[in-house]
């Protein structure tokens, strides 16, 4: 799926009837980018639960350690699932380092790394890093890195984002109305767009659960 299937998702999902989100001066934003907004939300929640995994090779440095900067996409948020293979298995089951092989440290400039500890490989040696990391917004005639079976998940998931945005603006658009039965309209339909919001996303999170159940039980190790 690419960037504009994702938007018109979105913008199905969100009938912003009053255009709130589109262009003009009266708009949460004078630009589409709204929505854009919403999706990079969206994302940024399913990577939380299903993240992007990435593996490459890295020869080690001396001492053991390998500069967090050679990890490409390296995120911090997600170290707990970063996993290490040395020696490099061609064939068969990899060898993962366990968890008291290795620590996150810096080094005499506060440059983050990771140190070997256990097995140590020697200098310039590879390893295997397998590293997860978010999904990002991609280039226009880029296809996105979630899986087709999850880009709906994706969708559903950045239209609650832009329900709760629309929330916020007619909660705003209330605090200065000076008419009782304009606030009264503004209040009801931030209420109205807060629920959607919730469903949409308890919508997602049902659909992932479903996911998982079809795709029977699946380890996720550190690699």
């Amino acid at each position: 799926m690419k960037y504009d299937e994702a938007l018109a998702g979105i913008v199905a999902r969100v009938r912003d009837e009053a255009g709130k989100l589109g262009d003009g001066p009266d708009t949460v934003s004078e630009t589409p980018a709204a929505y854009e907004i919403a999706l990079k939300a969206g994302l940024s929640f399913y990577s939380k639960i299903r993240p992007r995994r990435r593996t490459q090779t890295i020869p080690c440095g001396a001492n053991g350690r390998i500069l967090c900067s050679s990890i490409t996409d390296f995120d911090q948020g997600f170290i707990g699932l970063l996993g290490f293979e040395y020696p490099i298995i061609e064939a068969g089951e990899p060898s993962w380092l366990s968890d008291d092989d290795w620590i996150l440290d810096q080094d005499q400039d506060g440059i983050d790394l990771i140190r070997f500890v256990g097995s140590i490989p020697p200098a310039g040696a590879l390893v295997r890093v397998a590293s997860f990391c978010e999904h990002k917004l991609p280039d226009p005639t880029v296809a996105f890195t979630v899986t087709d079976s999850d880009m709906q998940v994706v969708i559903v998931f950045a239209a609650a984002e832009a329900m709760f945005i629309l929330s916020a603006e007619y909660a705003q658009s209330s605090e200065h109305t000076i008419l009782n039965a304009q606030i009264s309209i503004s209040i009801n339909k931030s209420d109205t767009y807060r629920s959607r919001g919730n469903e949409l996303r308890k919508r997602a999170f049902e659909s992932l659960r479903a996911t998982r159940l079809h795709s029977g039980s699946v380890e996720v190790v550190r690699g």
